[in-house]
């Protein structure tokens, strides 16, 4: 049985290139879904992609150069953002997770747990609850 496609926009705000490239890699191998990306590197860039088209999925690295994901998390409105939002960050420990979803992520994945496979689960509930929490 064949599994029909779906189209998912995602706005990924990650200034280190060899990282997005690897959230790249893995975007890609997630079945049953179209992936178009927009690769941004500072929270500015990332308003400016997240006003001018549907995004369904922000990917936010915790840290951006002088910039902190958590700002970006905040300024993209969190919870009450249209898209759903996820953190991935090299720094490790309970503090910056729960600061992550304190500041509105739906979910967050330590970089050194990122695979295909739990980048995929992620996504898919971190949308599920992002629909179910806009009803």
């Amino acid at each position: 049985m064949m599994m029909e496609t779906e189209h998912l926009n995602v706005l990924l705000l990650d200034d280190d290139p060899a990282d997005s490239e690897l959230i790249y890699h893995h975007l890609d191998d997630m079945n049953g879904y179209e992936v178009q990306t927009y690769r941004v590197a500072n929270i500015d860039a990332a308003m400016d992609v997240k006003n001018r088209f549907p995004i369904d999925l922000v990917i936010v690295d915790n840290c951006l150069g002088f910039e902190k994901g958590i700002d970006a998390i905040q300024k993209l409105g969190g919870r009450k953002c249209d898209s759903a939002i996820i953190m991935v960050s090299g720094m490790i420990g309970k503090d910056i997770q729960l600061a992550a979803l304190d500041a509105g992520a739906i979910n967050y994945i330590p970089k050194n747990k990122l695979c295909s496979d739990i980048l995929e689960a992620t996504i898919r509930s971190a949308i599920f609850t992002h629909d179910f929490e806009s009803r």
